[in-house]
């Protein structure tokens, strides 16, 4: 097969290495040589950054080539405006509408641009923009915004469902492995594809891992038509918050519970579990610990901006 090339972009702390290592591991399940880039730019959060990856039989180098990705994943609106031009004539941008004010527009010294969608649009590409965040939200854990772009994106790649599940069983904390999976379906969902709709149980990672006859993951789901234009520049909108799933009681109560702030200035997530180390906040702090004069690392605002998720 030809070489599959995937740019990344987004901003310092919005997960963009796990995103890369997770699409990584599933193509490298799946048979595929693989290489991948290190992350490029300032990886403290609120810098712009951005990372590939391309797998196929044979990979010469990790570097993509000018304008030559197959998919661009932006996890940020600008970011992934900034990087359109680098997608192949008929690529695939897939992006997640949250915005990130860089510190100019923070300082008024600049605009955010009001018409990023319509310039992606315009490209000859095709572009799929989702509200990823409100859809995590919904699931009950923002921090699996991207796990939602992820699966979004195994419909547009030829890796089979279940590598993808293992990638995200070895890759991510034990106790997120439901609430990511449950991400996973959902953008697979998004985009029309259908689906294995069990799941493991919270905790049963070895054998999420390992795909066997009773596991929900044993049997690949068929691929039907993605409903994308493959002539190239349709735009496919996924923006209905309320479109998301509420679930039932059973499956809320099936969820890990995090006791995580989201600042409801730019939906930056704060997890006690992880704290803020860049910032003198050790991990295992407490929201009621954080010092007072903490301000949100993405966009400059107090702790009276959060909200407990």
């Amino acid at each position: 097969m030809n070489i599959v090339n995937i740019l990344i972009a987004g901003v310092g702390g919005q997960g963009l290495v796990l995103t890369t290592e997770i699409i990584a591991k599933a193509a490298f399940f799946a048979g595929y040589e693989v290489a991948t880039n290190d992350v490029i730019g300032l990886s403290q959060r609120g810098g712009k950054i951005n990372g590939s990856i391309r797998f196929g039989e044979k990979v010469p180098t990790p570097n993509v080539p000018s304008a030559s990705a197959s998919v661009l994943l932006g996890l940020e609106k600008l970011e992934t405006l900034r990087f359109v031009d680098e997608v192949i004539p008929g690529g695939t941008v897939l992006m997640n509408r949250k915005e990130i004010y860089p510190n100019p527009v923070l300082m008024e010294k600049a605009a955010y641009p009001s018409n990023i969608e319509e310039e992606i649009q315009s490209r000859n590409v095709r572009f799929v923009a989702m509200d990823s965040d409100e859809q995590a939200k919904a699931i009950g854990n923002i921090r699996v915004a991207n796990t939602i772009l992820i699966g979004a994106l195994s419909t547009l790649v030829d890796i089979e469902e279940r590598h993808f599940a293992e990638a995200i069983v070895q890759s991510v904390p034990p106790k997120t492995i439901r609430a990511n999976l449950q991400a996973f379906v959902r953008g697979r969902e998004l985009l029309g594809a259908p689906v294995s709709t069990e799941l493991p149980e919270e905790g049963a990672k070895e054998a999420a891992a390992t795909p066997t006859a009773e596991s929900p993951y044993a049997e690949v789901a068929v691929k039907e038509p993605h409903p994308m234009d493959p002539a190239g520049g349709e735009m496919s909108v996924v923006n209905d918050a309320s479109a998301a799933p509420k679930g039932d009681p059973a499956t809320k109560a099936s969820a890990p519970e995090m006791e995580v702030w989201i600042c409801t200035v730019c939906g930056y997530a704060y997890d006690p579990v992880a704290g803020d180390p860049d910032h003198d906040v050790a991990p295992g702090t407490p929201w009621e610990e954080v010092p007072e004069d903490w301000t949100c690392p993405l966009c400059g605002v107090g702790k009276d901006a959060f909200e407990r998720q």
